[in-house]
């Protein structure tokens, strides 16, 4: 659409030309709306973080309760307690 360098340069300095009378006016919404949703960012975080480590409680529970109804462990095969089934070199 522009195919001229000065051109390109000229919109340029417009730009920053607005951008700073209108930036002020911008600066006094902005600012409160930019800080409520980092603290909503946060908040959410926060949230979630709750959450996981209430899933991770649980999950806990839920494998102990499991572990405890399966009983103490033993050996399942001769050959993992007796060193048989051991690779040569290992």
């Amino acid at each position: 659409m522009f195919s001229s360098h000065p051109v390109i340069f000229l919109l340029g300095v417009i730009s920053v030309v607005v951008w700073k009378v209108v930036s002020p006016g911008l600066a006094g919404i902005a600012r409160p709306l930019v800080k409520g949703a980092i603290k909503g960012g946060i908040a959410l975080g926060r949230q979630v973080q709750e959450v996981g480590h209430q899933v991770s409680e649980d999950f806990q529970d839920l494998a102990a309760e499991a572990t405890a109804e399966l009983g103490p462990a033993g050996p399942t095969d001769e050959r993992a307690t007796s060193g048989k089934g051991k690779a040569k070199g290992a």
